[in-house]
């Protein structure tokens, strides 16, 4: 990892770069920033290891991605986070992110620190805070597509699934609502967070 300055305000941050095709392997770029310099980025909320194994994909991964501005470096990520950014990189884009277990040095518990004491400026100053809920399913399609509309009992949506409370109840189950942070990363992000569940 490039160095940084713990006196300073400075992070790392993540460039995830497009691919074509979902299967195709994991590359991002890391670079250092500073956060008086206001770099333009999206932070990432998510769970490192989900007790609910059944909101993980299905499929298979290999738990690596490809740093490219450091020539033969791999990293090691858990099974969520390669299911998120495989999900949210773009097709033709870098995107510029912050991911806490990519952008914090976790061997180093002096930076683990120093980054800690930042998060909240981290977050309120993130273009966007991206939350990841995991791959969807069908009752995560008609809860967040009852959401998206306003929910509302006399809803074509809600009526045609009278199990539509039971599948409430099961989304709000996904271990990102029991996160402790979600309250502080929630609130910090000056614009409406942007949910995405597969």
């Amino acid at each position: 990892y490039p160095a940084i300055n713990s006196s300073e305000n400075e992070i790392r941050i993540v460039d995830l770069y497009p691919a074509g095709n979902f299967d195709d392997p994991l590359e991002i770029g890391v670079r250092k920033a500073n956060l008086s310099d206001s770099p333009t980025y999206d932070a990432l909320s998510y769970v490192w290891n989900p007790v609910d194994t059944d909101a993980l994909d299905e499929q298979e991964y290999d738990g690596e991605v490809q740093i490219k501005n450091m020539p033969g470096c791999h990293l090691s990520i858990g099974e969520n986070l390669e299911s998120a950014l495989r999900h949210l990189r773009d097709k033709k884009r870098v995107l510029p992110m912050w991911i806490d277990a990519i952008c914090i040095d976790q061997h180093n518990v002096r930076e683990r620190n120093h980054q800690v004491q930042l998060m909240s400026k981290l977050y309120s100053t993130a273009r966007h805070v991206m939350i990841w809920l995991g791959p969807s399913d069908r009752e995560s399609e008609i809860i967040l597509k009852s959401i998206k509309q306003g929910y509302d009992e006399s809803n074509e949506q809600v009526r045609a699934f009278p199990d539509f409370l039971d599948y409430l109840e099961e989304f709000l189950e996904r271990d990102w609502f029991r996160r402790v942070w979600i309250v502080q990363e929630l609130t910090l992000a000056k614009i409406d967070p942007i949910v995405v569940c597969g």
